[in-house]
């Protein structure tokens, strides 16, 4: 029998902390073998410890907090700016105009005038200028006076210089008001040629070029009635009729028998006068439409009989053209339509309908007008941009309109009516692909006027929501 006592076991003791057992190990940390002020300075030590500690878990705490808030704030951020955001415009009175381009035969009622003699042809007036009964208009210099013509263009050319210096120096009254005049002509013709250039389109600057040095002798015929009080001027001027008396005696000279505007340039078409607009047949239109050129050339080399300048004598004009894809009852009789000149940047308005008869699914129309003859005097086609049909009242984006009913032509608006956005029903009147014209429908609650605030994208907002005031 075994008389050995069983051994109680050992309670385990309670685990501790890795601090904690560096404390026991240290007992002089713990206090427990220091004298009381000692253990009092421990205590505060690990007071403080216990305090750092805390005040590092709460600004840890406090900045991630923050990190959060910056997070959250920048995500609302991009989601607001990732929303659209409405846009507001005030409704205007404006117009629609549906317009179409055609190339238009100029038919006029022209005098042409034959020469008697053979040489170089030498304008005395302005391409396009009017001129009176029994003015001079043009000198024909046979071959053996090329000298002297070579002379009275030098000059003429002195002349000018010597009217642009004192011009610069503010000398000759009225003479800054007429270069002001062909500067504007000129500076719709130099646009034209830069955008035709920069879309690579060449084909008009021929054209351009004519235009502009009628331009230009119109400009330099009109300065020489400026008295520029000036010497060196004056004799220039002296020599310049002396050279053309002389040149006159030995040359043929062309005398207008009739008043009108003075054009040099001539196609063979001169017959197609105003009255044959009423009976040109569609097939003779296309005959002389293909023969006739945008811009009639200027001879200068002319034999005896030649035909070298026409008198444009009628106070009208009348453009035939071909409209594609139009019906002819678009076009009542007697009625006005504007014509535009791309190449030129002008208008003419008011062109009365002598003529509309269906050519198929096209248009054979006559126009007449009583604007810019002189304009296009050197021309006998044009490139035009026909307006058939226009309407006005107020005008808005056509994106501004939502809702439509192609079947009742009507549509909704979001207007903004003391501050608050409001669904307003309106009647459409016309559209293209940019703009609308609106009407406000009787009974509605809500009216659009002009001056009146609108949505252009009502699909972002709802209808009673504050904008603000």
């Amino acid at each position: 029998m075994n008389n050995e006592k069983p051994q109680r076991s050992r309670p385990r003791s309670k685990q501790q902390s890795p601090p904690q057992r560096r404390l026991a190990r240290r007992p002089e940390l713990t206090g427990e073998s220091l004298p009381p002020e000692r253990r009092a300075s421990a205590e505060r030590l690990r007071r403080i410890e216990r305090r750092k500690a805390r005040t590092r878990a709460i600004w840890m705490g406090v900045v991630v907090l923050a990190i959060m808030f910056v997070t959250v704030v920048i995500i609302l951020e991009l989601m607001q700016g990732a929303k659209p955001k409405p846009r507001f415009q005030f409704i205007q009175a404006g117009e629609i105009n549906h317009t179409i381009p055609a190339t238009a035969l100029i038919l006029r009622d022209e005098t042409v005038f034959n020469t008697q003699t053979g040489g170089t042809l030498k304008p005395l007036t302005s391409e396009g200028n009017r001129a009176a009964k029994g003015q001079k208009v043009a000198l024909v210099i046979p071959a053996n006076r090329d000298n002297d013509l070579r002379q009275l263009q030098k000059t003429e050319k002195d002349i000018i210089d010597r009217q642009n210096e004192l011009m610069d120096s503010g000398q000759g009254t009225g003479a800054k008001s007429i270069f002001t005049e062909s500067r504007s002509q000129l500076a719709t013709l130099v646009n034209l040629t830069r955008s035709d250039s920069g879309r690579g389109d060449l084909s008009s600057l021929h054209s351009y070029k004519i235009s502009m040095d009628a331009i230009i002798e119109q400009r330099n015929t009109r300065l020489l009635a400026i008295d520029f009080k000036d010497v060196r001027l004056d004799q220039l001027r002296v020599t310049k009729s002396n050279l053309e008396k002389q040149l006159g005696l030995d040359s043929g000279t062309i005398i207008c028998q009739q008043p009108g505007i003075v054009s040099f340039r001539l196609d063979g078409l001169e017959s197609l006068d105003v009255a044959s607009g009423l009976s040109l047949t569609y097939q003779d239109f296309q005959k002389h439409l293909a023969a006739a050129p945008e811009r009639l050339e200027l001879k200068t080399t002319v034999k005896a009989g030649d035909p070298v300048l026409r008198i444009i004598s009628s106070l009208g004009q009348v453009l035939a053209l071909e409209v594609e894809g139009i019906n002819a009852s678009n076009f009542e009789i007697g009625k006005t339509y504007n014509v535009s000149l791309p190449k030129d940047g002008i208008r003419i308005e008011n062109c009365t309908v002598l003529r509309s008869e269906q050519q198929d699914k096209n248009t054979f129309l006559v126009l007449k007008t009583d604007r810019r003859i002189e304009w296009l005097a050197d021309r006998r086609s044009v490139d035009t941009v026909l307006t058939y049909s226009s309407s006005a009242g107020m005008k808005v984006p056509r994106n501004a309109v939502f809702a439509q009913d192609e079947a009742s032509d009507t549509g909704s608006v979001m207007l903004v009516v003391g501050g608050y956005t409001r669904s307003a029903k309106v009647k459409i009147i016309d559209q293209d692909g940019e703009f609308a014209i609106i009407e406000a429908i009787e009974g509605q609650e809500y009216k659009p006027e002009v001056s009146a605030v609108i949505v252009l994208n009502p699909t972002v907002i709802e209808a009673g929501e504050f904008i603000g005031n």
